[in-house]
């Protein structure tokens, strides 16, 4: 793991592969050079407890400069999940260069490859969370103020259970979907929620058909 260093800035995303809820982004950059705590662990987020993340994510916010961006649905909807990701990266590296007013001599390194089309100067590092400690950190940020976002939005869709899978595929969520159908915050061009209209619809036809040759009848 790269120790943290007083000229990078860190950038990842989280809630690429969820099936509902926005995409979200952090950028992260220490302006000096500190001790981190053990009670911290600058790693990627997936490999963290809630309470690590919780505590790992305080420390950041305290002692770090960061921005947090979110892609919409719509934008998702529009151009697709690649250039939705790409396009929280491009806020990021934006709004952090805002930021610090002055960001020269400063790196910026991004979890992942190279989206195609990025004309922005920075280095992106596959898995870079797991290398890279302001990325790990940018990772822990995002993912913590995504599922605030996810359980803020399980109080309208209570019936999903945003506040426990935080929008990603698990049965418990499959389940709630074959019930209820999928809500606003569904990412409906992914292949489980175009699956799972394609069914209802298909019963509704059924349904439909059914009726009007009850009615002929």
């Amino acid at each position: 793991m790269i120790e943290l260093d007083q000229r990078s800035v860190g950038i990842d995303e989280v809630g690429r592969g969820a099936w509902a809820g926005p995409i979200v982004g952090a950028a992260v950059f220490f302006p000096k050079k500190i001790s981190v705590p053990k009670s911290v662990r600058l790693m990627d987020s997936k490999l963290l407890t809630k309470n690590q993340k919780m505590c790992s994510d305080q420390f950041i916010r305290e002692h770090g400069v960061f921005v947090i961006k979110s892609v919409s649905l719509k934008t998702m909807s529009q151009k697709g999940v690649q250039e939705a990701n790409k396009k929280v990266f491009e806020l990021c590296v934006g709004a952090m260069k805002k930021k610090l007013k002055n960001s020269k001599g400063i790196s910026f390194f991004i979890d992942g490859l190279r989206p195609k089309n990025f004309f922005l100067t920075a280095h992106f590092i596959p898995h870079g969370d797991r290398l890279h400690q302001t990325i790990a950190a940018a990772s822990i940020i995002a993912k913590v103020a995504r599922d605030q976002m996810m359980t803020a939005l399980s109080e309208q869709y209570p019936q999903y259970g945003f506040e426990r899978h935080v929008g990603y595929g698990t049965r418990a969520h499959y389940e709630a979907l074959l019930k209820y159908g999928p809500c606003p915050i569904h990412r409906r061009s992914f292949a489980p929620i175009k699956k799972i209209l394609a069914a209802r619809e298909a019963e509704a036809n059924s349904y439909e058909h059914h009726n009007n040759e009850s009615v002929i009848k």
